[in-house]
């Protein structure tokens, strides 16, 4: 009886401890910010920026790399690399090829065979035997029908392939404007519309916690002429986030030709739980599951 005890105990603690790091994982997922920053520079007509997405205080991480050199992205798990896409990987998968073509054996029974086929075609035997076959083809096929027989029989044809034209051009206008109709009274049900506004009210929602916390810009630029400088320069005014991140922007009135150059820094983060009650927020809506239930049985 102490001995069944006792499995029992042991099996409560470990059933308690998976419990335990199964709610730590989930608590960490949930409250744990995922980070990113994009960072990179324009200059000389060429573009260069690094991205990267953090988590779990950069214990996984994605990096992205695009240089003049190619473009490279990789994973990072507990300083372990994975390489993705990039240089590194293409050249292991031209290692294969090349390993590939250099070990492969040629068939000697194919090699004989397009021996075969090149020496018939290459024949006279042959020649006279293909314009033999063209010439009974000639003789089989009788000339057309003259007079007005054929010309009524070609108009008949071409009146009964306008007929059949119109015939489907008629269905398939018909068939629009059910769905048309179908359409509009989809979008105007009271339910239905509600349903887009939630998934509206969420969508915004969602870009306002992702768009950047911090972002810096030194841009300066030239449209060729100053007139042309000085729009652009009224343009980029109109945009309040200039404002707010303190964007520098400098013109250049006295370049002749057109030109620019910028160095850029994005950050931000999203907190999981922000995705968790918004998803929560669609799919407990009962205006989104009808909408979700009438797009499933639509036909």
């Amino acid at each position: 009886m102490s001995i069944f005890l006792q499995i029992l105990k042991i099996t409560g603690l470990v059933l308690l401890v998976i419990a335990g790091i199964i709610f730590l994982l989930v608590f960490i997922l949930l409250f744990t910010p995922v980070k990113y920053r994009i960072k990179g520079s324009y200059h000389d007509k060429k573009l260069y920026f690094k991205g990267r997405i953090f988590l779990f205080l950069h214990l996984l991480g994605l990096y992205i790399n695009a240089e003049e050199s190619g473009f490279d992205m990789y994973l990072r798990i507990l300083g372990i690399k994975k390489q993705l896409s990039g240089d590194n990987l293409q050249k292991t998968e031209d290692t294969i090829k090349d390993t590939g073509s250099k070990y492969s054996v040629k068939d000697p029974s194919a090699e004989h065979e397009l021996q075969m086929l090149s020496i018939q075609e290459d024949s006279p035997h042959c020649k006279t035997d293909l314009s033999s076959d063209t010439q009974e083809n000639d003789r089989d096929e009788q000339p057309p029908e003259k007079g007005w027989s054929a010309i009524w029989k070609k108009q008949k044809l071409r009146f009964k392939r306008l007929l059949d034209f119109f015939k489907k051009l008629r269905h398939m206008l018909t068939h629009i404007r059910n769905i048309s109709k179908d359409f509009i009274e989809f979008i105007n049900d009271e339910e239905n519309r509600a349903a887009f506004r939630k998934l509206k009210d969420s969508l915004f929602s969602l870009f306002k916690k992702i768009s950047p916390r911090k972002s810096s810009l030194d841009l300066k630029y030239s449209a060729g002429t100053p007139d042309i400088t000085g729009e652009l320069l009224g343009v980029l005014a109109l945009f309040p986030v200039g404002y707010k991140y303190h964007w520098n922007i400098i013109p250049d009135f006295v370049a002749e030709n057109a030109y620019a150059e910028a160095d850029f820094d994005i950050r931000g983060h999203l907190y999981g739980i922000q995705i968790l009650v918004l998803f929560l927020g669609i799919v407990l809506d009962k205006n989104c599951q009808k909408l979700y239930n009438n797009i499933m049985t639509m036909k």
